[in-house]
């Protein structure tokens, strides 16, 4: 007959081996046109209803976009700045 404490040991450690497949790998990627995106990396995603920026990140341990705001910021160059020369010494 099993003691109780060897029966206790079984089933924890069966409960355990159950519950640690689930948790994600550690290099978890969100998908995006064909590639991985790591997570915690922002892009713009362009979409049908408009660009928008989006962070990978995890929702109840799947990978998932969260939308940072809608339409992405741009950098422009002054163009002040593309017409004067630049002095290099």
């Amino acid at each position: 007959m099993i003691s109780n404490s060897r029966l206790f040991f079984t089933v924890a450690c069966a409960a355990f081996m159950a519950s640690s497949t689930a948790f994600a790998g550690i290099n978890c990627t969100c998908r995006y046109k064909g590639q991985d995106i790591p997570e915690g990396q922002t892009i713009c995603m362009q979409l049908p209803t408009g660009n928008v920026l989006a962070t990978c990140g995890r929702v109840l341990n799947n990978t998932a976009w969260k939308t940072i705001q809608q339409d992405c910021p741009y950098g422009e160059l002054d163009s002040d700045l593309l017409s004067s020369p630049v002095d290099a010494t």
